[in-house]
């Protein structure tokens, strides 16, 4: 490059100032050259992969209805969801090849030509897990990834049962006075699957505060997943009259 620049001013007449003007100029774009070959050769953070939330649909949220039963058994339900996604037609086309004589591209039918068609999914929704989410099986777009779809499970009011600190249940079962005389026995409660759980009722000489007593039973309560989950709370009510 040397050499060529000062054959240029001894052929062309091209005065020293503008050589060293046209030299760094030069300099500078093969130093840009060199930073652009460095950069290409670094390896890409992994958060450049990482698609921004504006990339992503909006989540899509249904709430559905359980028994106590249904919970404590262990159940789970069928729910069938509408949502948006790139035709598997046309692959998000609008159109597909038509096989015929002479092959030619038509208006997808699944789709009209929208891209977009509105297809259901069933998803299987544990009646014991307050909530579930559906990783990206929300609503779908060709310029976004899908966002997900999340299920909230609410128990309806039961005639007997109660829910206590999420995962306790308690029932009441009223003994007369006469009972308590007796000495310790014990009776059945007819639980949520019908097994008949046994309480033994304690003597007269036990604590009875505020006119009833609390009997548990371990590990009858709702399921927590792996656990074994929470407890049965008898209150009994002692009838003085």
């Amino acid at each position: 490059m040397e050499k060529f620049f000062r054959l240029m001013i001894e052929k062309q007449g091209i005065s020293p100032d503008k050589y060293h003007m046209v030299q760094e100029m030069m300099k500078g774009i093969q130093q840009s050259k060199s930073r652009a070959k460095q950069q290409e050769q670094q390896p890409k953070r992994l958060d450049q992969h990482v698609q921004p939330e504006s990339k992503r649909t909006k989540n899509l949220y249904h709430k559905i209805y359980v028994t106590l039963e249904d919970v404590y058994t262990k159940k789970h339900r069928k729910i069938s969801v509408k949502r948006k996604r790139v035709c598997i037609e046309c692959k998000g086309n609008g159109l597909i090849y038509y096989k015929g004589n002479h092959q030619h591209m038509i208006t997808c039918s699944r789709c009209n030509g929208k891209v977009i068609a509105m297809t259901p999914k069933v998803f299987d929704v544990p009646c014991y897990h307050s909530k579930s989410v559906f990783t990206g099986e929300s609503d779908e777009t060709p310029n976004q990834l899908p966002g997900d779809i999340i299920i909230d499970v609410e128990i309806e009011k039961h005639d007997e049962y109660t829910v206590v600190d999420d995962y306790n249940l308690q029932i009441d079962h009223e003994v007369s006075l006469s009972d308590l005389m007796e000495g310790e026995h014990e009776f059945k409660i007819t639980h949520l699957d019908g097994e008949k759980v046994v309480v033994i009722l304690p003597q007269l000489t036990s604590v009875i505060t505020r006119g009833y007593l609390l009997r548990k039973v371990i590990g009858k309560g709702l399921p927590m997943g792996s656990n074994r989950g929470g407890d049965l709370l008898v209150n009994i009510i002692v009838n003085l009259e």
